[in-house]
């Protein structure tokens, strides 16, 4: 689904046009060509707009049988996509793949009725997306590091002890073959209450 035609505010600070907006004129795979308000022409990756209005001319949907709302972009815009039956139950928290711009999966957020939606949908749910098997992928990762972390925590303090143990059984060691020293240790001791 095209986004040319469409409103929308720059989130890239490459140009110095921060939170401008702008009109999209030209779309492609992974960027689109915008004109800022001041006439200003520029190709920024569509991962840098948030669409604050879609074109006009885009088909709107019917027929469906509820609304899967979602928060996208830095600024959490919330969009509207419609949910046709299609065999799945769909549910606040569920991850989505949809129609139109947005290529990334997707979290619910909220589950309206057609008739409690008053924006106008022009993109859809293709699919649910089960990612429980890459969560706990990540999760163990997590854990993982956090485990090895831990270990080198107490293997730092276990080298610690085993330096301090050493020191102290060399001169030990060498002072048994040098009295000089044996009575330098000798009085080390008793000055720390060893």
């Amino acid at each position: 689904m095209s986004c040319v035609g469409s409103r929308v505010k720059y989130i890239g600070n490459v140009y110095g046009m921060f939170c401008k907006e702008a009109t999209v004129i030209e779309e492609y795979p992974n960027f689109v060509q915008i004109e800022f308000d001041n006439g200003i022409i520029f190709d920024v990756y569509k991962k840098d707009i948030i669409i604050i209005e879609r074109n006009d001319n885009m088909a709107k949907l019917e027929g469906y049988k509820a609304v899967a709302v979602t928060k996208e972009g830095y600024y959490e815009k919330k969009y509207s996509y419609a949910i046709y039956s299609d065999g799945e139950t769909y549910k606040a928290g569920d991850k989505i793949v949809v129609s139109g711009a947005n290529k990334g999966v997707l979290t619910i957020e909220e589950i309206l009725t057609p008739e409690e939606c008053n924006a106008s949908i022009t993109a859809e749910v293709i699919c649910k997306v089960d990612t429980s098997a890459y969560d706990k992928r990540v999760e163990e990762r997590k854990e993982k590091a956090e485990r090895k972390k831990e270990a080198d925590k107490i293997k730092k303090q276990m080298d610690k002890m085993i330096t301090e143990m050493d020191q102290t059984k060399r001169y030990e060691m060498y002072a048994s073959d040098n009295p000089e020293l044996a009575e330098k240790l000798k009085a080390y001791k008793e000055l720390i209450g060893e």
